[in-house]
């Protein structure tokens, strides 16, 4: 619950900019949501049930989504606000879709080239696993190629949906007019574009490992790195204050 908040321990937001990959994070001792999530595995695990299972799973989200409107009306009270009163439609079609931005239009064209890719990836390693233990070939280098996969995959989406976000923030600090609605969106869109980053350079340097491994996997994968190289580039120049 919130009220376990604890401003010394926990950095406020970090969890808003970060991968989602608590198991390679360094910052978890630090991040409430991390907080959250292990407690809320551990009281299922004494229960007896699977945290894991999708009925849990969604009766979990269903309460924080609860909490989270909780939250929402008390502030929205506390600002004299009217929730009720609000035209959800009006709001809804004044928001920014950079759908058509060539940057957006690249991540997802490079998330859906290389959801293929996986799946060729994946029949490959597990031929070579299915060699390796007949004795055909030497183990050598499969555990790191298996780690450059799960790197691949884990970015291969969230790059699209930060690079989404990313682009949203900075529309709607040109549109607003407001010094301080505008450096929050641009703070927002540059934390967003800063972990699409980080997931570009991490999955340059998985498909950089992949590619010197097979050769038969060259021509899937030379297309799928000048992806990376433009989308790294895009965001540099859409984005300079990221980093």
């Amino acid at each position: 619950m919130l009220d376990n908040y604890d401003e010394e321990r926990f950095i406020s937001g970090v969890y808003n900019y970060c991968d989602r990959w608590c198991e390679r994070c360094s910052m978890t001792q630090r991040c409430f949501l991390y907080y959250k999530d292990s407690r809320r595995e551990a009281e299922h695990r004494a229960k007896g049930e699977d945290p894991h299972d999708w009925d849990i799973v969604l009766q979990d989200l269903h309460e924080s989504f609860q909490e989270t409107l909780e939250m929402l009306r008390k502030h929205a009270e506390e600002e004299g606000i009217d929730l009720d009163a609000i035209d959800t439609e009006s709001v809804i079609s004044e928001l920014v879709d950079p759908s058509d931005h060539p940057l957006h239009i690249k991540a997802h064209k490079y998330m859906m080239e290389t959801h293929k890719f996986l799946e060729k990836l994946h029949d490959v390693i597990n031929e070579e696993i299915d060699n390796i233990n007949a004795g055909n070939v030497l183990a050598e280098n499969i555990e790191e190629i298996k780690d450059c996969f799960e790197v691949i995959d884990w970015y291969h989406m969230q790059i699209a949906v930060k690079i989404h976000r990313a682009l949203c923030g900075k529309m709607e600090a040109e549109e607003e007019g407001d010094d301080e609605s505008d450096e929050f969106s641009m703070y927002d869109a540059n934390g967003s574009a800063k972990v699409a980053y980080i997931g570009l350079v991490r999955t340059m340097d998985a498909l950089t490992k992949v590619h010197e491994w097979q050769k038969s996997l060259h021509n899937d994968i030379m297309p799928l790195l000048t992806y990376v190289y433009g989308l790294i580039n895009g965001i540099e120049r859409e984005f300079p204050g990221h980093k």
